[in-house]
């Protein structure tokens, strides 16, 4: 029965054909009943439920939806699922194939009854089996028969063509999806998690309506051909009893291959040629082999083929396309693997005959214990080509990986073509399990047109089932490519000339003008060359980071004036104009992420946080005020960004403690009399003072632009500004500071009627004193009973003037007398700090010039990053640490590890702080510039696994100096 569902053809008749029509509406008013079960499963429901929404979308009219019990009997219905009236008319369901359904006429009624099962209908997709047939049916219903299209996830991606007059048509016959199992993954925490939304609300609906717009374009497993990498708990259960069942490397030993990503377990290849590997795996899956999970999955781990046993190398094939003789493999394998090469593998060549002959191998095997037995396996990484010699047959489902990403070239998609009718040419049957959706980020990626074409290729030659991986629900300006490659799942016959042309057409007046914005896009993704992509390090989980070699200044700006020409043709056209708004919402989005990576760059090179600051915050707003507008999977992006920006830390770097909030009370002084009047006392009256804001220039504030619009120019002398605080409450110990963003030029503080604060400027002679940060501490001078009184007196020359970033007010535990770390506050001499270079110039030294407290601290300077082979070793180009691993601790007690830092403002690399020997592993906790002032960084809560713990305070990736002080470990 497993063989039959694989291998039934796309129809399937029943009876012969015989066309009978059900009058749904007439004149905008409902003719027609939709008759569900007493007790339907949640897809019939849903079934009746889409088939209503559309038709009330289309006609006005809204279909009664009724229980079988409480139905009139007569004619006029529409029977849904395994109503009574249904079943009575003899059809045989167990012939349906997976999510397929049956439509039948009778005395004036239609019938629809499809392949269902329990559960959730909707929502995320990437493991849901429902048997969704019934559903199937009323989908069929409304593209084919009312025009209905879903362009993108959400109301506006329905295009629903109005129509009074409604008629369901349908032959009595038995129909199918075109393909037992589509996926498009869309879960997991990278697709479907909470990071990256501001408002979990819109997430929750983002994904509900991705899941029916799944559904809608005929997504379902129907029989599960789920190709996971099948070994990866293998070492951990087998590798202590049978070595032999796992690669043996060059050097002689079985172990997974430490030049590939640090020699995981989960990723060691198998020794596929091991009898009792065959029969250790076929002895597993008779024993899990379930009807949700029938098949023989024999993917090997994500990794290349690695053995190099005799054993295994005799079922390999000479290789055309290798440089290597096919006698001097194993030869050269050793040497390259010796000299610590990581792709010392290529030289074995192509695997595929080995991986091949495993197939059957295991199909042999497995016929044991079903004659019927199906063995599914991926065509990957060095068995990706057809095997030279071995056949196959109907009983092995190959799911082919292509090797090809972005940038879609000719050479690229022939060999996908080329591998595709090898493997099919070995009498295999064919699964598609690409990774080419995940490219393209936020960013209007358009490989539509090829897309199309390959998938339709082959579509058209065996390919039964698919599982692409990702859907990243860029909608806003991937549209072309998602739409095509859905559309094609449920019409796979479409020409991809005509997938567009629907695309295009939802854009009313507008759709030429569309057509030509996506079309530009689809050049300038069209013109890259896999060198050109390779020269600029592109990857497709951070395309964003050098993407502005694709899409440059003036690339973008063509693209933005071809999205001002749609917008002026869709003006009277309310569908085209929400649609093009859309549109312009994703090319924003795309807009601001350049921006950010931009301002990133600019940070490493400069160590100007702010901006970097700034075009963040930017971008996240905008996603947040547009997120409900299912232009983009933020999750997606979150994700994707993390690995480049760290959120959380920089929203911690812009806020360094209790902002002190606007307004503040303000006066010019152009006399320069406040001083002498006591502007700063605490008793002093500034109740008719000016409000202004510390986020901004005074200029750039309305009491500036009334200043000039009187007198004709900007301000330029002395001004105050003044405010009050409170300090928190608390029973520790406290110290507190002020911690300034920026004060323009120069300034002097006053706390409680007392100057605390002579800022010159410039500051030390530092010209750019101006934009920095400054503290100041006030813990012996703030009053802890009441409030605080603060008067700052700025005095600016030339440009912009004030305080133009918020104060900030600090709080923190005094220095603790429990402190277990030694020399915590580096005042050693010398230090008993060791130090350590892993990659770059780095210098390390005692400074009494900077300290927090006591009279020094440790101060790691980066003077010149690495060579490209210290990035390759170090995984950065700067890489310096003091450390000590002398801390003495307890197992089973719990630690808290503080940190204060400062960093020069030209710092362009990270600060990241261990404590290892925990028992859950190494403890992180990071920080960026601090533009000049001291930060905490804490860990709390760590439980070691001895009686020491280790600290590392390291510099990485970029120049710069940061210091370091007040090192303590305490038990909490």
């Amino acid at each position: 029965m497993l063989r039959t569902m694989v291998l039934l053809s796309l129809l399937t008749a029943a009876i012969a054909p015989a066309h009978s029509a059900l009058q749904l509406t007439r004149a905008g008013a409902p003719v027609a009943t939709l008759v569900i079960p007493d007790e339907a499963l949640p897809v019939v429901k849903a079934a009746a439920e889409e088939l209503q929404y559309h038709v009330a979308r289309a006609s006005g009219a809204t279909l009664p939806i009724v229980r079988e019990a409480d139905c009139r009997t007569g004619t006029g219905l529409l029977f849904l699922g395994p109503c009574k009236a249904t079943l009575a008319l003899g059809l045989k369901l167990d012939q349906l194939r997976p999510n397929g359904y049956l439509a039948r006429s009778a005395a004036g009624n239609l019938h629809l009854i499809g392949d269902d099962s329990p559960g959730d209908v909707f929502w995320v997709q990437h493991g849901n089996r429902t048997h969704v047939g019934t559903l199937f049916a009323v989908y069929d219903l409304l593209e084919k028969q009312l025009g209905v299209r879903w362009l993108w996830p959400g109301p506006l991606g329905e295009v629903i063509p109005r129509q009074a007059d409604i008629a369901a048509t349908f032959a009595d016959q038995a129909f199918a999806p075109p393909f037992v199992h589509a996926r498009w993954r869309e879960g997991g925490a990278a697709m479907s998690g909470p990071k990256g939304w501001a408002d979990q609300k819109n997430r929750s609906v983002f994904l509900n309506e991705q899941g029916k717009w799944l559904r809608r374009h005929r997504f379902a497993m129907g029989v599960n051909m789920d190709m996971a990498h099948a070994y990866t708990q293998w070492w951990d259960k087998y590798h202590a009893d049978h070595p032999e069942y796992f690669n043996l490397l060059p050097d002689g030993t079985r172990r997974s291959d430490p030049t590939y990503h640090g020699g995981s377990p989960s990723l060691i290849s198998m020794c596929v040629s091991n009898p009792g590997f065959i029969r250790q795996k076929i002895a597993d899956w008779a024993a899990r082999r379930s009807p949700d999970r029938p098949h023989v999955d024999a993917s090997e781990n994500d990794t290349p083929g690695r053995c190099t046993c005799p054993q295994c190398l005799a079922l390999d094939e000479p290789d055309p396309d290798s440089k290597v003789p096919f006698d001097q493999r194993a030869a050269e394998a050793t040497r390259r693997f010796e000299a610590g090469d990581p792709q010392w593998v290529e030289a074995l060549g192509s695997l595929s005959d080995r991986y091949a002959r495993t197939y059957l191998a295991l199909q042999a095997e497995a016929q044991k214990v079903d004659p019927e037995a199906i063995v599914m396996g991926y065509a990957y990484a060095n068995y990706v080509k057809p095997p030279h010699r071995t056949m196959l047959n109907d009983h092995i489902i190959i799911g082919v990986v292509p090797a090809l990403m972005y940038p879609w070239t000719a050479e690229k998609r022939q060999a996908f073509i080329e591998q595709w009718n090898g493997w099919s040419a070995t009498g295999a049957r064919m699964f598609l399990r690409p990774n080419y959706m995940l490219d393209g980020h936020n960013l209007p990626l358009n490989i539509a047109q090829a897309l199309g074409e390959d998938f339709q290729f082959a579509a058209k030659h065996g390919l039964i089932g698919t599982d692409f991986d990702s859907l990243t629900g860029q909608y806003a300006t991937q549209g072309p490519n998602l739409y095509m490659l859905a559309r094609l799942h449920d019409d796979p016959g479409l020409e991809p000339p005509k997938v567009l042309a629907e695309y295009y057409s939802a854009f009313g007046k507008a759709a030429p003008a569309v057509q030509a914005y996506f079309e530009h896009w689809a050049r300038v993704s069209a013109g890259v060359t896999d060198k050109a992509y390779e020269a600029a390090d592109l990857h497709w989980s951070r395309l964003y980071r050098d993407a502005d070699v694709i899409f440059m200044p003036d690339v973008m700006m063509k693209g933005r004036a071809l999205l001002e020409k749609a917008t002026m043709a869709a003006r009277g056209d309310a569908d085209a104009e929400t649609r093009v708004t859309f549109l312009d919402s994703g090319l924003r989005n795309a807009e601001l992420t350049l921006a950010t990576q931009r301002a990133f760059r600019e940070y490493r090179q400069t160590g100007k946080l702010d901006d970097y600051v700034a075009a963040l915050a930017a971008l996240d707003e905008f996603r947040a005020a547009h997120e409900g507008e299912f232009i983009a999977n933020m999750a997606y992006l979150a994700w994707s960004e993390s690995l480049t920006w760290d959120r959380d830390l920089i929203r911690l770097m812009a806020q360094p403690g209790q902002c002190l909030p606007d307004p503040w009370k303000f006066m010019w002084d152009p006399q320069k009399i406040g001083e002498a009047e006591r502007w700063f006392a605490v008793g002093f009256a500034d109740d008719k003072w000016h409000a202004i804001n510390t986020t901004a220039a005074w200029e750039n504030q309305e009491i500036g632009k009334q200043w000039k619009a009187e007198h004709k120019a900007d301000y330029d002398g002395l001004a105050w500004y003044r405010t009050t605080f409170t300090v928190p409450r608390s029973d520790k110990p406290r110290q507190v500071r002020l911690v300034f963003g920026a004060a323009d030029e120069a300034c002097k503080v006053w706390l409680n009627s007392e100057l605390i604060l002579q800022r010159p400027y410039p500051f030390q002679g530092n010209t750019d004193s101006w934009r920095e940060s400054f503290e100041v501490d006030i813990t012996d001078r703030a009053r802890a009973d009441g409030p605080n009184v603060l008067a700052v007196c700025v005095e600016d020359n030339a440009g912009a003037g004030g305080l133009w970033k918020p104060v900030w007010l600090c709080a923190s535990d005094a220095p603790s007398a429990a402190n277990l770390v030694k020399d915590g506050g580096f005042e050693a001499e010398p230090t008993t700090w060791g130090q350590n270079v892993q990659s770059g110039k780095f210098r390390f030294e005692r400074d009494a010039g900077k300290h927090r407290t006591g009279q020094t601290a440790g101060l790691i300077g980066c003077q010149e990053l690495g060579s490209a082979e210290d990035e390759k070793r170090a995984r950065t180009k700067a890489w310096g640490r003091w450390y000590r691993g002398d801390t003495p601790v307890e197992a089973g007690k719990s630690y808290a590890l503080r940190v204060w830092y400062l960093t020069d403002a030209d710092f362009r690399g990270t600060v990241r702080v261990w404590a290892t020997g925990a028992a859950e592993g190494t403890k992180e906790v990071k920080g960026l510039s601090t533009q000049g002032v001291w930060r905490e960084l804490r860990i709390e809560h760590i439980k070691p696994a001895g009686t020491t713990m280790g600290l590392y305070l390291n510099v990485m990736d970029g120049t710069g100096k940061v210091w370091f002080d007040d090192v303590e470990v305490v038990a909490e």
